[in-house]
């Protein structure tokens, strides 16, 4: 994939210039500002759809199917569950509606969507050892699902920050709505778990 701009060496007398198309890396591709249909697809994919698939058919982190003790993660069960229903809705959003969500800054919109990739890492590292290990059975291919999920909302919420910024100056602004809603995609499930826990 080529960019539109050409580079041209500095010219020595009596040469031709010939125009050098300039490529464009893995990742800077991945975040750029507009993305491509291809991107989309993988988002709706890699965010939405597999992430629902894995949590049905999830045999052991969360939830067990077979014993009364219940999945390894268990007690983050409630807590993950809402994490990621929010962050659904919030790339839903941002799939349907790129250039901006109704009464939603981009910039917080960013922050949402940037904290779901982080969480969808740290589910990633956390379960990584089981994935490994279902490697023998084959179906622990899904347990890598959270790797890609969070190049898909780590991208989205760069897009989104960078929005922001393209349609209002005020820099600190946009990196308070960023913070806001960083704080209430990760924030926001916390306190609701406690609430039930206490109430």
């Amino acid at each position: 994939m080529y960019e539109p701009n050409f580079r041209h060496a500095p010219l020595e007398a009596g040469a031709v210039a010939v125009a050098t198309p300039t490529v464009r890396g893995f990742w800077r591709r991945q975040f750029a500002d507009a993305a491509t249909p291809a991107q989309r697809k993988f988002d709706a994919t890699f965010g939405i759809i597999l992430p629902v698939l894995c949590f049905f058919f999830d045999p052991v982190v969360f939830r067990e199917w077979h014993m009364e003790d219940g999945g390894i993660y268990e007690r983050w069960q409630s807590y993950t569950y809402t994490v990621c229903t929010l962050e659904m809705v919030a790339l839903a959003a941002w799939l349907l509606r790129p250039r901006g969500t109704a009464g939603l800054p981009p910039a917080a919109l960013g922050g949402v969507l940037f904290a779901g990739g982080l969480f969808s890492l740290v589910v990633g590292v956390a379960i990584l050892p089981l994935s490994l290990l279902g490697l023998i059975f084959l179906a622990g291919v899904f347990g890598f699902t959270p790797f890609p999920t969070a190049v898909v909302y780590l991208r989205s919420g760069w897009r989104a920050a960078a929005l922001g910024r393209s349609n209002d100056d005020a820099t600190w602004r946009n990196t308070v709505e960023f913070a806001l809603g960083f704080v209430f995609a990760l924030g926001a499930p916390a306190l609701t778990r406690l609430w039930i826990l206490f109430d």
